[in-house]
């Protein structure tokens, strides 16, 4: 089976670009291109990883073990002296796919952009995994009409209807998108092998260190935690709290003003964004997360490959990832009371603290691993394909 997988190249997208990255085209999130790896390792079908780029002149190929990366030339085009958004690359995609690779499978890694609507009209059967949840993201934001936000609800509301079948990154996904009435496949996002393989520091009779990663956001709500840590600091609990994020936005600006008290007293620090997550989470003793909607919670399974103990809300696809009271702690959303009780336990009990770091490094290790993650992806296309002679060539309404 050939099997043709689509991806956005985030070099692609200016606003994407935080800087230094040095990959090879396609850039994609970390939980991707940790798909491409395992399946690169896999020789069982045919398997090409397409993406558009304005850069190229011609198609150029990429070989890594099992797979194929192939980049698209995708000229520039404007309708009525205007750009239209992300036309260009579909057309692109759109073409070469129904008259060159011809694959037998499409997959659609997301609805963002240009690679759920290529999967959706390139006439082949496809499938489509949804990362994030951009009807749900258009009213917490509470999005404009003709917004980013608000076109990507509507381009992933159109491509949903037209799948054979839908990867969901948690059961909270499969929930949010049973309305569509297709064959549906809960398989996670894989955690990079060097979370798994990470050796973790003894801890240190240094104060403890708390962190938060993430945008700074009403999605992710980094004030919740504050509010949340002050409470300890004023009973006397020795510990810091470092917020990882870019440092722009209102929100960002009203939280640097909520927590200069305690910036002054040493308390919070503002650490910027983070190119190394991995060395951040081996430096904390406790990773917290407050968000009001998580498809998935990338965040949250590398902190437990990472031994790192986790206190999150209990929302959406964190509760696939962590077991309550086990590999984690979760606590209410919108319940400062609740995450300051959480992260007190852990403070204060160097057992649990202990119990919940090994057990969230074996879950990791044992549901989110590359191999098993793709093992499970690879299922899903046999089976749409086995199906495809009942269904008709064309991809359903």
């Amino acid at each position: 089976m050939r099997v043709a997988i689509l991806a956005v190249d985030a070099y692609e997208v200016a606003f994407d670009i935080v800087g230094g990255w040095t990959e090879p085209s396609p850039l994609v999130h970390p939980a991707i291109q940790t798909l491409f790896d395992a399946l690169s390792r896999r020789h069982d079908h045919e398997y090409f990883i397409v993406y558009g780029s304005r850069s190229l002149r011609e198609v150029t190929t990429r070989r890594d073990g099992g797979l194929t990366y192939l980049g698209i030339p995708s000229p520039s085009l404007k309708l009525a002296g205007k750009s239209i958004p992300y036309l260009d690359r579909f057309l692109a995609l759109r073409k070469f796919l129904r008259e060159e690779l011809k694959p037998d499978l499409v997959h659609a890694q997301g609805t963002e952009r240009e690679s759920g609507m290529v999967a959706a009209h390139c006439g082949i059967p496809s499938v489509l995994t949804l990362h994030g949840n951009f009807r749900e993201l258009k009213k917490i934001y509470r999005a404009k009409i003709g917004s980013y936000l608000w076109l990507n609800a509507h381009l992933e509301t159109h491509a949903l209807k037209r799948m054979y079948g839908i990867l969901c990154i948690s059961r909270y996904v499969r929930e949010i998108t049973q309305s569509f009435g297709k064959s549906q496949f809960v398989i996670p996002n894989p955690v990079r092998p060097a979370f798994l393989s990470a050796v973790r520091p003894p801890r240190k009779d240094a104060t403890p260190r708390v962190c938060c990663m993430g945008t700074f956001d009403e999605r992710k709500r980094p004030a919740l935690i504050l509010e949340a840590c002050i409470p300890l600091w004023n009973a006397g609990r020795d510990f810091t709290l470092h917020l990882y994020g870019t440092p722009q936005g209102e929100y960002y600006e009203r939280l640097r003003q909520q927590a200069q008290p305690w910036v002054q007293k040493g308390r919070v620090f503002f650490e910027g964004f983070t190119a190394d997550p991995l060395a951040t989470l081996l430096q904390s003793d406790i990773l917290v997360s407050a968000s009001v909607e998580e498809s998935f919670g990338m965040n949250v399974l590398e902190a437990m490959a990472a031994g790192t103990p986790v206190v999150a809300t209990r929302i959406g696809g964190i509760q696939d990832i962590v077991e309550e009271g086990v590999s984690g702690l979760l606590y209410d959303v919108g319940s400062p009371e609740q995450c300051m009780e959480q992260i007190r336990h852990l403070l204060e009990d160097a057992n649990l603290w202990n119990r919940i770091s090994q057990a969230g490094r074996e879950r990791a290790a044992r549901l989110f691993s590359p191999e098993a993650v793709a093992a499970q992806t690879v299922q899903a296309y046999e089976t749409v394909a086995a199906s495809r002679s009942t269904r008709g060539a064309t991809p359903p309404l």
